[in-house]
């Protein structure tokens, strides 16, 4: 069943406020009926936003491009579109320009499906012979890409955002260990109950030496991808003022964008800059129910709200 989790929460919200729900589709639709109203939800998208605005929110591209316009800080991506499936949209000197690009950003370029999520499929590449070997792998399940250049990170915080309110801001801090110069790192992480190694060797791949004895008060960052999916950590933003001018960035953002609902991620840069990353018009919060303390009953309380709205205002 899709999503059953998710599912549960939802008919509990149904039972405290008399709205019918019925799983259709295997679990995918949500079908959910008040009276002679119906709403739906489908893998995670309510029916706040028109087909529109959830079709550019998932596009990366699209969603840069207008956000550029709109002067909002938002991080710089540059489309790729498949050789023979995207041919005319091609020209004869697309490697010629990826190399330029990769050098123009001090060699370091991620690569991404221009739809993908999760943090599947994005790749950082390092070294020139990288380039198109990631991307004519990427090209097999994906007609178009984007690439942008590698940002200093800080923290890349997620604010759900509905109807003009930010419901909800948390970072989503890169995890890491400091070595006591007798352990491995594998041994370091285990040792660490937030972390979770199976997630790490899967995401990092050989990207480190876990049996490596880091120096004692060596920092190891184990990440470089903010996904929670991929062992990232949520924690609540807690500086006020940081907060504010998020949230000024998100509103901007989802106006832009005439979006009702959406998780808007903003990245804040060592310099500390911010810059729109990505948006998505599906709500998907259960790695931040499964990580964070309270977390179901703060999902829970963000989705109750959407379905209240979803009647209300239809």
């Amino acid at each position: 069943m899709y999503g059953e989790q998710f599912n549960q929460l939802v008919k509990e919200i149904g039972k405290e406020t008399g709205i019918k729900v019925e799983e259709l589709s295997y679990g995918y639709l949500l079908k959910l009926t008040k009276g002679k109203k119906k709403h739906y939800i489908i893998g995670y998208k309510f029916d706040l936003n028109s087909q529109a605005s959830g079709n550019i929110a998932k596009d990366k591209y699209s969603t840069y491009v207008i956000l550029k316009e709109e002067k909002i800080p938002v991080v710089e991506y540059k489309a790729l579109f498949h050789p023979i499936r995207r041919a005319k949209y091609q020209n004869e000197n697309t490697e010629k320009e990826i190399y330029e690009y990769f050098e123009k950003n001090h060699n370091r370029l991620v690569i991404k499906p221009n739809n993908g999520q999760e943090g599947i499929g994005v790749s950082l590449c390092k070294q020139k012979e990288e380039l198109i070997p990631i991307i004519e792998k990427l090209f097999q399940d994906n007609n178009t890409l984007v690439m942008c250049p590698f940002y200093e990170i800080e923290t890349e915080y997620r604010t759900i955002y509905l109807d003009g309110k930010c419901m909800l801001t948390y970072g989503k801090k890169i995890p890491y260990i400091i070595g006591d110069g007798i352990h491995s790192i594998e041994e370091l992480i285990r040792k660490n109950d937030r972390i979770k190694i199976e997630k790490i060797k899967d995401e990092t791949k050989q990207e480190i030496d876990f049996k490596r004895v880091p120096k004692l008060q060596e920092k190891v960052e184990i990440l470089w991808k903010h996904n929670l999916s991929g062992g990232a950590i949520p924690e609540i933003i807690q500086n006020k003022e940081l907060e504010k001018r998020i949230h000024q960035i998100v509103k901007q953002t989802a106006k832009a964008l005439n979006l009702r609902f959406a998780s808007i991620d903003v990245i804040q840069t060592k310099t500390g800059e911010l810059y729109v990353l990505e948006v998505n018009s599906g709500i998907f919060m259960k790695n931040f129910m499964e990580e964070y303390q309270n977390g179901y009953q703060i999902a829970k309380k963000i989705y109750k709200k959407a379905i209240k709205n979803a009647f209300h205002k239809s």
